[in-house]
């Protein structure tokens, strides 16, 4: 961003370079809440007619409360379990320490410094008001401050393999877990269905780019591998799929 502090020569140790850095990004970056009473918008934002939105204080409440709270922490996804000492903790840090002012902050067992935002909601995500009221969706907002934290980031989500289905039984229990008291029994199966429908061991953007014959991967680069013989090296070309025999070359 323009003006923004440059994290090259960001030194955490620095008081002056932290109040720089805290300065800018405190305009940009939040987890104050400005109305936790608020119920949350009976419509889902992002379904709410153009003409009615008032990009208000109160509709940003609504939203917040609506998609931007990490309301539960569940098993092989955010839920994580300490070696040392067995003790269970999330790691998107939930829930926050409320603070009412932001900082630099070295928690026990990290590497690095982090930023921490003022915050008066304990289970808030980190956002920016205008890109919320822009977007109507949950959208998380966090500046860079190591760039060692973004290679493991964008390495781990690109190996990333994705949730195997679960089987006929254990759909239809967990749609009966969801069940109230008076609900009939066919409302399981309902669910169970609905959920065949959603459920996929192949993430959706790859079923569109094999349906439509796009190229699952794209690079900048085009690399030519040679195999050699005694008599042909053959010549294969990755872009085209396409492979050349040619004579030896002495």
């Amino acid at each position: 961003m323009e003006e923004a502090p440059q994290i090259e020569s960001l030194d955490t140790s620095n008081p002056d370079d932290i109040a720089r850095f805290l300065a800018f990004w405190d305009k940009y970056v939040s987890t104050w809440h400005p109305d936790k009473s608020v119920p949350p918008a009976a419509i889902h934002p992002s379904a709410q007619l153009f003409a009615t939105l008032q990009d208000t204080k109160l509709e940003l409440a609504e939203m917040l409360n609506c998609f931007q709270h990490h309301r539960k922490c569940q098993p092989g996804y955010c839920k994580r379990r300490k070696k040392e000492t067995g003790e269970t903790f999330c790691c998107f840090g939930s829930p926050k320490k409320c603070r009412e002012q932001s900082d630099f902050i070295k928690e026990a067992g990290q590497d690095f410094a982090e930023f921490h935002t003022k915050c008066n909601d304990e289970i808030l995500n980190s956002h920016n008001p205008g890109f919320i009221l822009g977007w109507r969706a949950n959208i998380d907002f966090h500046p860079v401050i190591n760039k060692e934290a973004v290679i493991a980031y964008v390495a781990k989500y690109a190996s990333k393999g994705e949730t195997t289905s679960s089987s006929y039984e254990q759909t239809l229990q967990a749609a009966i877990s969801w069940l109230k008291d008076d609900d009939a029994a066919g409302i399981a199966y309902q669910k169970m269905l609905s959920t065949f429908s959603s459920e996929h061991d192949i993430s959706g953007k790859e079923t569109c780019h094999i349906l439509l014959g796009c190229s699952l991967v794209e690079n900048s680069r085009i690399y030519r591998s040679l195999h050699v013989s005694p008599t042909t090296q053959e010549a294969v070309d990755f872009g085209r799929s396409s492979t050349e025999h040619v004579g030896l070359v002495e």
